[in-house]
């Protein structure tokens, strides 16, 4: 430990000395200074320890999804060294791509996660304890995850510099130096005496309040942060240390003194003013807005959403998160299946169902839902597949028999036991016997998994020029002077899915 501290003081100097160093690296703010306390907002107690522990489920789903990236960079890291004089080939960019947005859009969340529970400590622990420590295990949980995956990720690419210099180059989908940015907030002196420091808290605080729990989410988080701060500090004594001293230098030498990690204006007051606050965040789209767009559906038509303060499908990337398929009114239906109304199920023709006209996967499962809360959202595209009746009704029989399956949180479209969103829709819509033609889409292959992320479906929409299997229906898309939704073109719905997953917050 001597070593260690010897060491960080040496490397702070240096970092001082560069003059890299310096207080806009550490906003203010990151402290939660500047949050509202959550029982200053309309969530009751009961509320807030229910959001905690769903939050806690996702710092657990993004720690899987992170670990499972980087098991396969491990494993495949051979394949990935790349010879300094031939640099990246364009198949090795191409499968390593959709890994790193991945691997970001977690993060991302984590990040979100974080500052959502910065300020735990202006919960009253000698009044609501439980609250306290529940609000304080998503905070220091998605940190440690955030630090544990992130070395993970950095020793895979570590001494690969074709490969380190790939991953700093802009996209559409990230900033520019995305990777020095990642770096920062894993390899940065703050973070190492911030994991002692909340090692401290927990145990003499923390511990000793969520032991008497029995939910399995609490316990999975207890285990995280009584194990993980030794397994980062044995790291940053080993090797992080040295990395953190050359990684300042490499800061210095790029003049990044606005990081998105770990903080960032946009992100901060997103996350510590409306997280607390859901309920009464206004989505880009009304009420009025979606019953337009409802009487211009068609049963089979196809629902691209995206709500900008979700953190959902974490994993898969791009601008549009969500797909789901409209199955129309009942006046529709019947017309559509005018020869075999049986086959309609029996909760849409039950008139005091009216609202059942959408099939989705959702986190609980493929469900019936309301379009309306399928609208409620800050942005939709709609696109009808050129298919004929016969195969339209083939494609919504096959979405009837999926509701009632778990969500797929391994987005594993080989099996039919578990469903993410836009697999409903290619299961549904995939040619099979039976039909004349379904749709062509093509699966993407991401970590080693054949899948599909929603946002290709809008890409594949606007590359095709000849023979296209979708007709555009409307598109809301966002006003940013007003602050609301207006629909916009069938030009502009073709160029969103280059869109910025976060755009709202880089932007």
């Amino acid at each position: 430990m001597v070593r260690l501290r010897f060491a960080i003081s040496a490397s702070v100097l240096a970092i001082i000395l560069s003059g890299c160093f310096t207080a806009s690296l550490i906003p203010d703010d990151e402290n939660g200074v500047d949050y509202p306390s959550p029982w200053s907002q309309t969530l009751t107690p009961v509320e807030f320890q229910r959001e905690a522990v769903n939050d806690l489920i996702n710092v657990k789903q993004s720690e899987k999804g992170l670990k499972e990236i980087n098991r396969w960079l491990h494993i495949n890291r051979s394949r990935f060294l790349i010879d300094s004089a031939k640099g990246i080939s364009p198949d090795v960019k191409k499968e390593l791509l959709p890994v790193w947005i991945s691997f970001l859009d977690h993060f991302y969340r984590l990040e979100a996660l974080r500052i959502k529970h910065s300020s735990y400590w202006k919960i009253n622990g000698l009044i609501n304890p439980v609250h306290q420590a529940l609000s304080f295990s998503v905070f220091n949980s998605s940190f440690l995850v955030q630090n544990t995956e992130g070395s993970s990720f950095i020793d895979a690419v570590a001494d690969n510099k074709r490969l380190e210099l790939w991953l700093e180059e802009p996209n559409a989908l990230f900033p520019q130096f995305a990777y020095s940015r990642l770096k920062y907030r894993v390899l940065n002196f703050l973070t190492f005496d911030d994991i002692a420091a909340h090692r401290s808290y927990f145990r003499e605080s923390i511990l000793p309040i969520i032991d008497t729990m029995s939910d399995t989410v609490v316990y999975w988080s207890e285990r995280r942060q009584n194990a993980l701060p030794d397994t980062l500090l044995a790291w940053a004594s080993s090797r992080n240390v040295k990395r953190t001293g050359l990684n300042g230098v490499d800061i210095a030498g790029k003049q990044l003194f606005s990081f998105f990690f770990p903080v960032q204006k946009g992100l901060a007051d997103f996350l510590g003013k409306t997280y607390y606050n859901p309920l009464k965040k206004r989505k880009f789209i009304t009420e009025d807005q979606a019953d337009s767009l409802e009487r211009m559906l068609r049963p089979g038509d196809l629902i691209l959403v995206r709500s900008n303060y979700v953190a959902s499908n974490i994993g898969l990337p791009g601008f549009w998160p969500h797909i789901a398929i409209y199955t129309g009114k009942q006046k529709e239906l019947k017309e559509l299946f005018k020869d075999d109304e049986s086959a309609i199920p029996a909760i849409l023709k039950d008139t005091a169902n009216k609202e059942c006209n959408v099939i989705e996967a959702l986190a609980n499962g493929t469900v019936f839902r309301e379009f309306r809360k399928t609208a409620n959202a800050d942005y939709l595209g709609v696109l009808r597949p050129k298919i004929s009746n016969n195969d339209r009704k083939a494609a919504l029989l096959k979405a009837f028999s999926y509701v009632g399956v778990p969500y797929d949180w391994d987005f594993d479209f080989d099996t039919d036991v578990t469903l993410v969103c836009s697999e409903v829709v290619y299961k549904s819509y995939e040619a099979r016997c039976g039909m004349e033609q379904g749709l062509s889409i093509p699966l993407e292959l991401i970590l080693g998994r054949w899948t599909l992320p929603p946002n290709n479906i809008a890409a594949l929409y606007a590359s095709e020029t000849d023979m296209q299997q979708f007709e555009f229906v409307a598109f809301l898309d966002h006003e940013p002077k007003t602050d609301s939704a207006f629909f916009s073109t069938d030009s502009s719905f073709k160029k969103s899915h280059a869109r910025s997953k976060w755009d709202f917050v880089v932007n």
